[in-house]
């Protein structure tokens, strides 16, 4: 027995566009059991009020939601450094959208328990638990806070997530949003920490932010693949 999962790495669709992906590839990811993205900012809503922040702040047409349905995905980490971008009601926005379509989310939501929630999933009689987190940046919650946001990589409680999760399932995969962008070889320190997840009872690491492809290693009896890259963004 087999599960089969398509994994890639950011995604945002801020100008509606329904054929992002050709018909190939589109097959290939609706022919896995679960096909999972990064969603990588917040989609629109009326009187939109920003964050405030340094750097861009990034938003997706209501209408990306179905479209990511339509190509065949069923699952996207929320755990980014933009998903917060238009604060909490961005954040609720999204997450009501991507319920409307059925798409399960990780690694964030509208209150702090939520965003350190696992996800889990099943198929062929092998249960698969979910994880993400990100490194610190705005809309992170890096300790409790009375709003939503998504989860930390550093933060003690996924340590002991990752333990508690491990015993319910059979295999447990971490979705990791972190590292230094445009370059192409990991950071020692994100070595690290990845290693330090697997050693925990981590699976498979799968990584992206840099926006550009890196390395992926076996370590020991896990996978880690550093960056996916982009897999579509049209800003």
């Amino acid at each position: 027995m087999a599960v089969k999962i398509f994994f890639c790495g950011d995604f945002v669709n801020c100008t509606g566009n329904s054929n992002f992906i050709d018909s190939e590839l589109k097959e290939i990811i609706k022919n896995c059991d679960f096909s999972i993205v990064n969603f990588e900012a917040p989609i629109t809503y009326k009187d939109m009020n920003p964050i405030p922040k340094v750097g861009p702040h990034l938003y997706q047409s209501r209408e990306s939601v179905f479209f990511l349905k339509q190509a065949g995905f069923n699952i996207v980490s929320i755990a980014n450094n933009h998903i917060y971008d238009l604060g909490q009601k961005g954040l609720e926005e999204t997450i009501n959208e991507l319920e409307r379509n059925g798409i399960l989310y990780v690694g964030g939501g509208k209150n702090f328990d939520e965003a350190y929630e696992a996800k889990f999933i099943e198929r062929n009689k092998i249960r698969i638990g979910l994880l993400a987190a990100s490194e610190n940046e705005f809309g992170c919650l890096y300790e409790y806070k009375e709003r939503g946001g998504y989860a930390w990589i550093f933060h003690p409680l996924i340590e002991d997530k990752i333990r508690e999760t491990r015993q319910k399932v059979d295999f447990l995969i971490f979705i990791a949003h972190a590292g230094v962008e445009d370059i192409f070889i990991p950071l020692k320190e994100w070595r690290e920490r990845y290693r330090r997840l697997c050693d925990l009872g981590v699976d498979v690491v799968i990584g992206h932010h840099p926006h550009v492809p890196q390395g992926y290693e076996v370590y020991n009896n896990s996978l880690i693949f550093y960056s996916l890259g982009n897999f579509y963004f049209d800003t």
